[in-house]
């Protein structure tokens, strides 16, 4: 079986972008550290909605979101139904029964969040220094 030059040319153009490409996304990426986490904490979805309702967290703290309801559940920061006010505070799907969620917050501030799946389960997560 020989090799024809065009088939060469190819396979090698092939290799080369996808050097490129591991190059860029490193090269794009360089700047990602790393993140320590603080506490752990958990805040559990009950049939009478989230325990505990309000919690003060320093930042780098992890929630852990988990439910007690035989339900899919899904932890979102507000606005309901957009969850554009801390975007990265969204698992972006349901989790399915006994599945959690784990949040690392690194931005200070009062958080307001819901149940995607049942808008009156409501909760806040405050971030201090």
């Amino acid at each position: 079986m020989s090799v024809t030059r065009k088939t060469l040319v190819a396979v090698c153009g092939g290799a080369l972008l996808c050097c490129v490409s591991v190059f860029i996304y490193l090269s794009n990426n360089r700047d990602l550290e790393v993140k320590e986490v603080g506490e752990t904490h958990t805040i559990t979805l009950r049939d009478s909605g989230y325990d505990p309702e309000e919690i003060t967290i320093k930042k780098g703290d992890a929630v852990v979101f988990a439910s007690e309801r035989m339900h899919d559940h899904w932890p979102a920061s507000n606005l309901h139904p957009t969850h554009n006010i801390y975007p990265a505070f969204d698992p972006r799907r349901p989790l399915v029964f006994e599945e959690t969620w784990t949040f690392v917050f690194d931005r200070v501030g009062s958080w307001e969040f819901h149940d995607h799946l049942n808008s009156t389960f409501t909760g806040r997560v405050i971030v201090v220094e």
